[in-house]
């Protein structure tokens, strides 16, 4: 009686398993895509705080995808452009995406031979984090790309909402906008990194802190609530880690 062949092995580079993967790395992506959005309205409202046009805040958010960089770059954009500063810079606020973009071939496996030199563009702390989080992903290249996707379209669709919505927010508050990129985008990495729980916390706490502040100044409302949910967070993380 003849037994019947195993299947062959299906390899992790497979159309089928890419498909998969990108489909999951971008759902993973939108759940948190609200975080990219919200990023890209306080980049590009600080820009115009700044003095940029929105068209230079939509260009600079398409071809710099590091928001961290841009929020640094424009705390010492001067005439005459300090281009050695600026460089320094970005190399010192980004050398974090050098460590990062050195574990990628371990973190891709066999998915990809040699991931190209574009993927470095889209490198950024989230995608980073939910890829490296994602084991069970057949193919994880796929599955950056994925992310990749979703989290690039909504800073960039946050850029320009931030446009739009600039001339309903007077002047102190934009000025209050430049410090809240980092404060915003360190909740988040705090929430992803750690395996935060009961997520929805910071937010209410936030909003409250938003609601009762707003009755002193409106001006610094939106500060105080990123703030208190900032700090809740890591609190909070901290409980859970010490279970």
């Amino acid at each position: 009686m003849s037994q019947t062949p195993p299947e062959p092995a299906v390899s992790p580079r497979s159309t089928e398993y890419f498909r998969d993967s990108y489909r999951r790395g971008a759902m993973a992506a939108v759940r948190i895509s609200v975080f990219p959005f919200v990023f890209g309205v306080l980049f590009m409202t600080a820009a115009l705080s700044r003095g940029f046009s929105g068209e230079q805040g939509v260009v600079m958010s398409v071809i710099v995808f590091a928001g961290s960089v841009l929020f640094a770059g424009m705390e010492i954009w001067n005439e005459p452009l300090p281009y050695l500063a600026l460089a320094v810079t970005a190399l010192s606020v980004g050398s974090r995406h050098v460590l990062m973009g050195l574990t990628l071939p371990g973190v891709f496996g066999r998915s990809v031979s040699r991931p190209p030199l574009l993927t470095l563009f889209f490198l950024t702390d989230l995608n980073w984090l939910l890829t490296t989080k994602a084991e069970d992903a057949r193919n994880r290249f796929g599955y950056f790309l994925g992310c990749s996707t979703v989290v690039y379209s909504s800073w960039v669709l946050g850029t320009v909402m931030g446009w739009g919505m600039a001339s309903l927010i007077d002047d102190v508050t934009l000025h209050a906008t430049r410090s809240m990129g980092a404060i915003f985008m360190a909740l988040l990495i705090i929430m992803l990194s750690r395996g935060f729980r009961g997520s929805r916390w910071p937010w209410l706490l936030a909003g409250v802190a938003s609601a009762l502040t707003s009755l002193y100044s409106q001006k610094l409302a939106i500060l105080a609530g990123v703030l208190v949910g900032a700090l809740f967070a890591g609190l909070t993380t901290g409980e859970n880690d010490a279970q």
